[in-house]
């Protein structure tokens, strides 16, 4: 029996609700000038001026968002830490995107980071 990869963005699409905070996530980090995305076997990543400043990917039944920012102390947000991990080193901050809830507390820190970066809305 072979073990096919199956692609990222297929593993998004065949879950309505995973493609649903998908596209929300990416059209908010693509709502921002500069910003490009690269979409690969295993994820989807961002950049800014060459930069890795976002990811997505899927990891069992959750939607992951790995980000290059710091929750703001006021924001109560489910966050892990993947300092360890170097496929994630320049992304470490993760937020598991499980609800509406997680999605729109992952875009208002996506906001935080860009306006911390100095990257303005497009």
């Amino acid at each position: 029996m072979s073990t096919a990869i199956v692609p990222f963005i297929e593993r998004v699409q065949s879950n309505a609700m995973h493609n649903d905070y998908y596209e929300r996530i990416k059209a908010c980090l693509l709502g921002y000038k500069g910003v490009k995305n690269r979409s690969s076997i295993r994820c989807d990543s961002y950049r800014y001026k060459g930069k890795l400043i976002a990811k997505i990917a899927v990891g069992g039944h959750t939607l992951k968002l790995y980000l290059d920012a710091e929750v703001p102390a006021e924001m109560k947000v489910s966050k892990v830490s993947k300092e360890g991990v170097s496929a994630y080193k320049e992304v470490p901050l993760m937020l598991p995107l499980k609800s509406d809830v997680a999605v729109r507390k992952a875009q208002a820190v996506i906001a935080s980071m860009m306006e911390a970066k100095g990257i303005e809305k497009a």
